[in-house]
Protein backbone atom coordinates (compact mmCIF):
# COMPACT_ATOMS: atom_id res chain seq x y z
CA UNK A 1 0.00 0.00 0.00
CA UNK A 2 1.28 3.41 -0.90
CA UNK A 3 1.74 6.18 1.58
CA UNK A 4 -0.84 8.28 -0.27
CA UNK A 5 -3.43 5.52 -0.02
CA UNK A 6 -2.70 5.00 3.68
CA UNK A 7 -2.94 8.73 4.29
CA UNK A 8 -6.25 8.92 2.39
CA UNK A 9 -7.71 6.02 4.40
CA UNK A 10 -6.49 7.68 7.58
CA UNK A 11 -8.21 10.95 6.60
CA UNK A 12 -11.43 9.03 5.80
CA UNK A 13 -11.32 7.34 9.21
CA UNK A 14 -10.48 10.63 10.84
CA UNK A 15 -13.45 12.27 9.07
CA UNK A 16 -15.77 9.42 10.12
CA UNK A 17 -14.50 9.75 13.69
CA UNK A 18 -15.25 13.50 13.66
CA UNK A 19 -18.74 12.75 12.33
CA UNK A 20 -19.26 10.24 15.15
CA UNK A 21 -18.01 12.77 17.70
CA UNK A 22 -20.45 15.35 16.33
CA UNK A 23 -23.31 12.84 16.49
CA UNK A 24 -22.39 11.88 20.03
CA UNK A 25 -22.31 15.56 20.99
CA UNK A 26 -25.74 16.09 19.42
CA UNK A 27 -27.10 13.00 21.15
CA UNK A 28 -25.75 14.24 24.49
CA UNK A 29 -27.50 17.58 23.95
CA UNK A 30 -30.72 15.77 23.02
CA UNK A 31 -30.43 13.63 26.14
CA UNK A 32 -30.02 16.73 28.33
CA UNK A 33 -33.02 18.38 26.68
CA UNK A 34 -35.11 15.22 27.13
CA UNK A 35 -34.13 14.99 30.80
CA UNK A 36 -35.20 18.61 31.29
CA UNK A 37 -38.46 17.92 29.46
CA UNK A 38 -39.12 14.88 31.65
CA UNK A 39 -38.57 16.97 34.78
CA UNK A 40 -40.85 19.69 33.40
CA UNK A 41 -43.50 17.10 32.52
CA UNK A 42 -43.36 15.66 36.04
CA UNK A 43 -43.74 19.17 37.47
CA UNK A 44 -46.73 19.81 35.19
CA UNK A 45 -48.30 16.49 36.23
CA UNK A 46 -47.79 17.39 39.88
CA UNK A 47 -49.37 20.81 39.31
CA UNK A 48 -52.34 19.22 37.51
CA UNK A 49 -52.83 16.72 40.34
CA UNK A 50 -52.65 19.53 42.90
CA UNK A 51 -55.26 21.49 40.96
CA UNK A 52 -57.52 18.43 40.71
CA UNK A 53 -57.22 17.82 44.45
CA UNK A 54 -58.13 21.44 45.21
CA UNK A 55 -61.06 21.29 42.79
CA UNK A 56 -62.28 17.99 44.23
CA UNK A 57 -61.98 19.31 47.76
CA UNK A 58 -64.08 22.35 46.90
CA UNK A 59 -66.59 20.21 45.04
CA UNK A 60 -66.78 17.71 47.90
CA UNK A 61 -67.32 20.48 50.45
CA UNK A 62 -70.12 21.94 48.32
CA UNK A 63 -71.71 18.51 47.89
CA UNK A 64 -71.56 17.92 51.64
CA UNK A 65 -73.22 21.28 52.27
CA UNK A 66 -76.05 20.55 49.83
CA UNK A 67 -76.57 16.99 51.08
CA UNK A 68 -76.80 18.29 54.63
CA UNK A 69 -79.35 20.97 53.64
CA UNK A 70 -81.48 18.45 51.72
CA UNK A 71 -81.23 15.88 54.53
CA UNK A 72 -82.45 18.49 57.01
CA UNK A 73 -85.49 18.93 54.74
CA UNK A 74 -86.24 15.19 55.01
CA UNK A 75 -84.77 13.89 51.73
CA UNK A 76 -83.77 10.30 52.55
CA UNK A 77 -81.46 9.99 49.50
CA UNK A 78 -79.61 13.08 50.72
CA UNK A 79 -79.42 11.45 54.16
CA UNK A 80 -77.78 8.40 52.63
CA UNK A 81 -75.27 10.57 50.76
CA UNK A 82 -74.66 12.72 53.84
CA UNK A 83 -74.02 9.57 55.89
CA UNK A 84 -71.52 8.38 53.27
CA UNK A 85 -69.78 11.79 53.46
CA UNK A 86 -69.37 11.38 57.22
CA UNK A 87 -68.34 7.73 56.92
CA UNK A 88 -65.64 8.44 54.31
CA UNK A 89 -64.67 12.02 55.23
CA UNK A 90 -65.94 13.50 51.96
CA UNK A 91 -66.23 17.27 52.25
CA UNK A 92 -66.04 17.04 56.04
CA UNK A 93 -64.06 15.40 58.78
CA UNK A 94 -64.47 11.64 58.90
CA UNK A 95 -67.00 10.74 61.60
CA UNK A 96 -68.19 7.11 61.33
CA UNK A 97 -70.48 7.38 64.36
CA UNK A 98 -72.34 10.37 62.89
CA UNK A 99 -72.48 8.62 59.52
CA UNK A 100 -73.95 5.51 61.14
CA UNK A 101 -76.61 7.51 63.01
CA UNK A 102 -77.71 9.33 59.85
CA UNK A 103 -77.77 6.10 57.82
CA UNK A 104 -79.77 4.30 60.53
CA UNK A 105 -82.30 7.14 60.61
CA UNK A 106 -82.82 6.79 56.84
CA UNK A 107 -83.09 3.00 57.28
CA UNK A 108 -85.69 3.41 60.00
CA UNK A 109 -87.67 5.54 57.54
CA UNK A 110 -87.97 2.42 55.37
CA UNK A 111 -85.33 3.16 52.70
CA UNK A 112 -84.21 -0.27 51.42
CA UNK A 113 -80.85 1.10 50.29
CA UNK A 114 -80.23 2.71 53.69
CA UNK A 115 -81.36 -0.53 55.37
CA UNK A 116 -78.80 -2.45 53.34
CA UNK A 117 -76.06 0.06 54.18
CA UNK A 118 -77.05 -0.02 57.86
CA UNK A 119 -76.78 -3.82 57.77
CA UNK A 120 -73.32 -3.42 56.24
CA UNK A 121 -72.27 -1.02 59.00
CA UNK A 122 -73.50 -3.38 61.72
CA UNK A 123 -71.84 -6.34 59.99
CA UNK A 124 -68.50 -4.52 59.78
CA UNK A 125 -68.74 -2.62 63.05
CA UNK A 126 -68.29 0.77 61.40
CA UNK A 127 -69.62 3.65 63.50
CA UNK A 128 -71.26 1.17 65.84
CA UNK A 129 -70.61 -2.11 67.61
CA UNK A 130 -70.33 -5.09 65.28
CA UNK A 131 -73.59 -7.04 65.51
CA UNK A 132 -74.43 -9.73 62.95
CA UNK A 133 -77.96 -10.15 64.29
CA UNK A 134 -78.76 -6.45 63.82
CA UNK A 135 -77.09 -6.63 60.41
CA UNK A 136 -79.37 -9.52 59.48
CA UNK A 137 -82.40 -7.60 60.77
CA UNK A 138 -81.69 -4.64 58.46
CA UNK A 139 -80.81 -6.89 55.54
CA UNK A 140 -84.16 -8.68 56.00
CA UNK A 141 -86.05 -5.38 56.05
CA UNK A 142 -84.38 -4.36 52.79
CA UNK A 143 -84.77 -7.82 51.21
CA UNK A 144 -88.51 -7.73 51.95
CA UNK A 145 -88.65 -4.59 49.80
CA UNK A 146 -86.81 -6.35 46.97
CA UNK A 147 -83.29 -4.96 47.48
CA UNK A 148 -81.11 -7.53 45.58
CA UNK A 149 -77.87 -6.95 47.50
CA UNK A 150 -79.73 -7.33 50.80
CA UNK A 151 -81.16 -10.65 49.59
CA UNK A 152 -77.65 -11.90 48.86
CA UNK A 153 -76.45 -10.72 52.29
CA UNK A 154 -79.37 -12.52 54.02
CA UNK A 155 -78.49 -15.74 52.23
CA UNK A 156 -74.81 -15.38 53.19
CA UNK A 157 -75.57 -14.64 56.84
CA UNK A 158 -78.13 -17.45 57.10
CA UNK A 159 -75.55 -19.76 55.62
CA UNK A 160 -73.42 -18.88 58.64
CA UNK A 161 -76.33 -20.14 60.82
CA UNK A 162 -77.44 -16.80 62.23
CA UNK A 163 -81.02 -16.12 63.22
CA UNK A 164 -82.67 -12.74 63.44
CA UNK A 165 -83.12 -11.26 66.85
CA UNK A 166 -84.93 -7.97 67.27
CA UNK A 167 -82.53 -5.06 67.62
CA UNK A 168 -82.20 -3.64 71.10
Amino acid sequence: MSDDLIEEKFRNHEEKFKNHEERIGKLEKIYVIMAKMETTLKNVETDINDMKNKLNKGTEEKAFKWYRAAAEQGDFEARINLAICYLDGIGTEKNPEQGFEIMKKAADEKSPLAQTFTGDLYERGIGTEKDDNKALHYYLLAAQQGEPRAKAKVAALKKNKLTEKPPL
